[in-house]
């Protein structure tokens, strides 16, 4: 099953055939969005084939946050990036440093973007 911002880029792309084939009215295009614009309106960036690949690890152990006591998430749980590792059978030590790495990096990006519109809604709140 497809859910946007989770699913990666071949989810999407057979969700949307699916879409098109049982809705041709509604959606008169099979393509997924990116296609038509070459941007994700899901917020997935244009990678490399590398770097997309982790990134869609990326996603696989997103949802696995650590949770600070008022519900705001504060990282992400590193034994999710090692299960990852385990089943998708990652054995190479460089690999998995640089993989564990980028996903740190991912991981801390979407955590500043999220503390930031945070800030923006209390500002927001506090002006009205």
């Amino acid at each position: 099953m497809f859910t946007p911002g989770r699913g990666s880029c071949k989810d999407c792309e057979e969700h949307y055939k699916f879409k098109h084939k049982t809705n041709p009215d509604k959606y008169p295009n099979d393509q997924p969005p990116c296609i038509l614009s070459y941007e994700c309106p899901f917020g997935k960036p244009t990678l490399t084939v590398r770097n997309g690949y982790i990134f869609d690890l990326y996603q696989k152990c997103a949802h696995q946050q650590i949770m600070a006591g008022m519900g705001q998430p504060i990282g992400i749980i590193f034994q999710s990036i090692l299960a990852l590792f385990d089943i998708y059978g990652i054995i190479d030590t460089y690999e998995r440093r640089e993989i564990f790495e980028k996903i740190q990096i991912i991981d801390h990006i979407r955590l500043k973007a999220a503390a930031s519109d945070l800030v923006n809604k209390r500002t927001t709140k506090t002006n009205k």
